[in-house]
């Protein structure tokens, strides 16, 4: 079983200290076998945000103890879905890469993450903490990846601002701005794609057939129908953790959001959600 936290949630269970009967509790379940821990690009980053260096530190290696299982960003997994929607049109063999790895170690593999320099056994949350800190720069590059839908947001709330009988299709266009940037120019075979079979694909897309990005869009077509809720810049991050739902067997998220997530999930999914740590644990009798 794989379990996605919230940071907040993994936060919360580091800084009870290794004695608490929840901390404990958490890693005897990440190494018992019945489930793994899952993290994204995300949790690394948002780590950093913490000024304490010594509590970075101390954090990243209490997410190293959890053996976790690592998850591509949510725009990585957009475009893989993408991509196999897409091939599909096309009638084009094309075998899906990976959504989950077995472990950071490999991350490695991509280009973005060859900057370590380190074998691929040394590549953890820890060994990533100290690449950021003598990279400070990769920081803020990565500031500007987590914001790489800038297009899609800012159509969807072109559609929120507008009246409401333009708004779905300002938001349908803001999709498919989206959607034909993460599509591939050439075909596994390296056979370049001719922009009309494109604009095809395009005309009849629908997100249903991508899992996570069909809940981002459905999700975020809930929280702007009300000024009150409208995701913020500083909310994009709790917005990219909750879409890795689909790829995932439990999630946790604050009830703000789990009330959304009721609202625009089928019943199969809403049974993934947890609202804390505890709640999971309880998944697990013989562990809580």
């Amino acid at each position: 079983m794989l379990i996605y936290f919230d940071q907040k949630d993994l936060i919360d269970v580091f800084d009870a200290g290794p004695d608490a009967h929840m901390h404990r509790s958490l890693r005897a379940l990440a190494s018992g076998g019945q489930a793994s821990i899952v993290i994204s690009e995300f949790h690394i980053y948002e780590i950093r945000r913490d000024g304490d260096r010594q509590r970075r530190l101390d954090f990243a290696q209490f997410l190293d103890s959890l053996n976790p299982k690592a998850l591509r960003t949510s725009r990585e997994i957009h475009q893989e879905e993408v991509r196999c929607a897409f091939f599909s049109f096309l009638g084009v063999p094309y075998q899906a890469e990976a959504m989950l790895f077995t472990s950071l170690s490999d991350l490695s593999r991509f280009k973005k993450y060859r900057a370590f320099g380190l074998p691929k056994a040394e590549v953890t949350v820890t060994a990533w903490m100290h690449h950021l800190d003598a990279n400070p720069e990769e920081v803020a590059i990565v500031k500007n990846q987590q914001v790489i839908f800038s297009g899609f947001y800012s159509k969807l709330r072109d559609a929120v601002a507008s009246d409401k009988s333009g708004a779905e299709t300002l938001l349908q266009e803001g999709v498919h701005t989206y959607v034909k940037h993460l599509l591939p120019l050439n075909t596994p075979a390296n056979v370049m794609i001719d922009e009309a079979a494109r604009d095809a694909f395009l005309k009849q897309f629908r997100t249903e057939t991508c899992a996570s990005l069909d809940l981002t869009v459905n999700l975020f077509r809930l929280m702007h129908s009300n000024p009150v809720t409208r995701v913020r810049d500083t909310q994009i991050v709790d917005l990219q953790h909750v879409t890795m739902l689909p790829h995932v067997d439990l999630l946790t998220t604050d009830a703000r959001m789990r009330e959304y997530l009721r609202q625009v999930l089928p019943s199969s999914e809403v049974s993934k959600l947890c609202t804390n740590v505890k709640e999971v644990l309880a998944r697990f009798p013989s562990r809580s």
